[in-house]
């Protein structure tokens, strides 16, 4: 569950370190820029993860033969049943601001009683769409959704 997801992420370290880039590259078809803080993790049901002190990163490639017609599904459909699957934690607008498909929306993890806040963005390859979940505590959000604004825009999913 995602609350098992965030229970095993540290959102509250500092970063004034500075890493360095890194580029990873999953075998599933996708490859993100971050920064060499991250580690890739698995975690039940996604297709690949990452995280690091404060984020956590959440993948999940679904591919067009999961229903029929899929493929024929512009991005904006394909976030707006994103947007509905979270509709319970009052997800934002879908926004394609900075080239990106996204919305953002918050989670109270009640076994840890934090609130998390997500920044989700979905692309579209060839085979399958992808769906990019950046988290943090909420009260971090606002400082590193910039970052993960950055972060997004290096996501390449491969044919």
């Amino acid at each position: 569950t995602l609350s098992t997801l965030l229970s095993c992420v540290a959102c509250n370290g500092e970063d004034n370190s500075g890493p360095k880039e890194a580029t990873f590259t999953h075998e599933s078809g996708i490859s993100i820029t971050l920064d060499e803080s991250f580690k890739e993790s698995e975690y039940e049901s996604y297709t690949v993860c990452f995280e690091s002190e404060n984020i956590l990163i959440l993948v999940l490639k679904e591919p067009f033969t999961l229903t029929d017609g899929l493929e024929d599904y512009t991005l904006i459909k394909y976030a707006g049943l994103l947007r509905e699957a979270n509709t319970k934690h009052s997800p934002t607008a879908i926004s394609t601001d900075d080239g990106l498909t996204s919305f953002e929306y918050g989670y109270f993890n009640k076994d840890q009683n934090v609130t998390y806040k997500y920044y989700t963005t979905a692309f579209k390859g060839s085979d399958a769409f992808w769906t990019v979940q950046f988290a943090c505590k909420a009260e971090e959000y606002d400082a590193l959704k910039s970052t993960f604004i950055e972060y997004a825009k290096t996501v390449k999913v491969t044919d």
